[in-house]
């Protein structure tokens, strides 16, 4: 009994963190901004409605790159089609985008959607696994090769230390579990043994087993180079898209900029967004490509129309279009497709 009070409260007191932090992101990130955008509505008539559609245009090949990405690594076998794929990076997104601990409500979205459509469960975990670090080091290498690209312009500034930092944090993070589950696994299973026997709740055969299982499926893929680089290829198709987005909504508003000072710009902002303290980092993505894109000499005004209309589609459009693919989904497949393996 006193354990349950004790993680109900743990639960409480964590909800409770993640939702005055989500206040006051938007209070001191998003609700400052509110004077600025009042002011930029007279720009609203010079808009180019054709830039608009084709930055709309590139926002959703970004979507229909990563849910490639999702079947280049589900590739040895059973996967679903482009256009269901499609429907659950969206229905995942939607969630994420609505929850404060979005990223981990549309991951267990994304495992259901994936296990009704046949593919099984350790599988299914691998893959979002994989998937989900492989974005991310994408990510930040695109970063890295931009500020590269900047640096003679522009010169060193100290946010960079920053990106630079964060960087080398994610790369050096999964370069030691990658080392650990395939160089070191006899010392990562006595470790695992003794947590196991530290805490009854952490059952370690079954976790051992599973992560067995998944360094195996990690050499597997590893030994598939031509399945690596068409994933890389996606995955940087996805952020390079989205990326362009930015650029031709910032475009549609007479903001012209370099895009790699836009590349620069977007990618420090979702990395920053990593930080957990609002849903898809709202707010603080806002603040961040705006500032980052002001250093670069972008107009306050123009921006700050730009940045929100590549945000009302890129953050809140999913969550509408989340619903409408979750249904399609279960509508298409009402039952479950059999697992042909895991």
């Amino acid at each position: 009994m006193t354990n349950r009070r004790t993680t109900s409260l743990t639960r409480f007191a964590w909800r409770a963190t993640k939702i005055v932090a989500f206040a006051a992101a938007t209070w001191f990130l998003a609700v400052p901004q509110l004077p600025l955008v009042w002011k930029s509505l007279p720009a609203l008539a010079s808009i180019n409605v054709l830039l608009l559609i084709l930055g709309i245009g590139c926002a959703f090949a970004a979507l229909v790159a990563y849910a490639q990405l999702t079947r280049t690594l589900l590739d040895d076998g059973h996967r679903p089609g482009l256009w269901h794929s499609l429907g659950i990076v969206i229905s995942s997104l939607g969630v994420n985008r609505v929850m404060p601990a979005g990223a981990a409500a549309g991951s267990i979205v994304t495992f259901r959607l994936l296990a009704r459509a046949g593919v099984g469960r350790r599988r299914a975990a691998f893959v979002m696994t994989t998937q989900s670090i492989g974005s991310a080091l994408v990510l930040n290498a695109l970063l890295w090769v931009a500020l590269l690209a900047v640096l003679p312009a522009r010169g060193f500034a100290p946010s960079y230390l920053v990106a630079v930092g964060v960087g080398a944090a994610v790369f050096g993070s999964v370069g030691l579990v990658v080392d650990a589950l395939l160089h070191c696994r006899r010392w990562l299973w006595t470790f695992v043994a003794a947590i196991g026997r530290a805490l009854p709740v952490v059952k370690s055969a079954r976790l051992i087993d599973l992560l067995d299982d998944q360094s195996a499926r990690m050499v597997g893929l590893a030994a598939r180079r031509s399945t690596l680089r068409r994933a890389m290829g996606w995955a940087v198709a996805n952020w390079l898209f989205d990326a362009a987005a930015l650029w031709i909504f910032l475009r549609a508003f007479d903001v012209a900029l370099n895009p790699v000072a836009v590349l620069v710009a977007f990618a420090f902002a979702n990395v920053a967004s990593l930080l957990p303290i609002t849903p898809g980092g709202l707010g603080v993505v806002e603040l961040t490509m705006a500032a980052a894109l002001a250093g670069f000499g972008a107009p306050s005004v123009p921006t700050a129309l730009g940045v929100a209309a590549f945000r009302v589609f890129n953050y809140w459009s999913p969550i509408p279009a989340a619903g409408l693919a979750y249904l399609s989904i279960r509508n298409i497949h009402r039952t479950p497709v059999p697992v042909l393996d895991d």
